[in-house]
């Protein structure tokens, strides 16, 4: 029998949507954040705005490359992977040294 023929877990699917959800929010958490991120970079909305567009322009530019060139590499360990860069990238603000910048 082959992973195609076997029914879903449950588990798994339940995994799958969490981290939907959880990578989704933190994408458009961005969006209500904007005026504090204006006002403690000293940019104007607008510009703050220009950041989050360049950051969404770079993951457009680079997505399909990324995808050819990881196509090699089995879906379920991919998958893993990026959820670990994902939480690591995500908490590593709150293990650096605060700086001028920085929220903490």
């Amino acid at each position: 029998m082959s992973d195609l023929d076997a029914a879903p877990r449950p588990l798994s699917i339940a995994l799958l949507a969490i981290s939907a959800f959880v990578i989704v929010t933190t994408e458009f958490l961005i969006v209500g954040l904007l005026p504090a991120l204006a006002r403690d970079l000293r940019l104007s909305i607008s510009t703050a705005g220009q950041l989050v567009t360049l950051f969404a322009f770079t993951v457009m530019l680079f997505g399909p490359f990324l995808t050819a060139a990881l196509s090699h590499v089995e879906r379920k360990r991919l998958f893993i992977a990026i959820m670990f860069v994902f939480a690591a990238t995500s908490c590593s603000p709150r293990c650096s040294r605060p700086t001028p910048i920085s929220p903490i």
